[in-house]
């Protein structure tokens, strides 16, 4: 139970850390502790758990919501991270705060394996949508002029008129 005791060690007492709080997509007023211009554009927990781990934070995830997102909004789960030992001091100099933490993870994530490997995988789906999109462009506009041609008159007599 947290509120029994002081030592910032025990698990019940470890900093929360939503998805949410480092969100460029949101505002203030839904969740975001970060300023705009250090949030992420897409700060999904499997990003964030790479940041944790590889940086040498002991953590756990715990697969929750957070309050103000509806369901089925936002990135599930938060993490609860271990900031200071049993002394009260920080374990990392990084992050002795939670907005120290949160400022490290979003500007850590734009370097992290996965988050990387993901933008691979993002752009080269949206350069393949693109062409997918081009090509029934093209497809479409194809069988527009084959509409229209269809649709002349293919007689080649000239109506004259008559002179009087």
């Amino acid at each position: 139970m947290a509120h029994l005791t002081k030592d910032k060690s025990v698990k019940a007492r470890w900093t929360c850390v939503y998805p949410t709080y480092i969100d460029a997509n949101k505002t203030l007023a839904q969740g975001r502790r970060v300023p705009k211009v250090v949030a992420v554009e897409v700060p999904h927990p499997a990003f964030m758990a790479d940041v944790l781990q590889t940086n040498g934070f002991t953590y756990e995830y715990e697969q929750k919501l957070f309050p103000r997102d509806a369901i089925g909004y936002g990135f599930p789960g938060r993490f609860r991270v271990q900031l200071f030992d049993s002394d009260d001091k920080p374990l990392k100099p990084e992050a002795a705060s939670k907005m120290a933490l949160l400022k490290f993870i979003a500007a850590a994530i734009p370097n992290s394996e996965k988050f990387k490997e993901w933008k691979i995988a993002s752009e080269a789906e949206k350069a393949k949508q693109a062409e997918k999109a081009e090509l029934e462009e093209r497809a479409a506009a194809e069988k527009q002029r084959q509409q229209a041609a269809a649709a002349k008159p293919t007689s080649s007599k000239k109506k004259t008129k008559k002179k009087k």
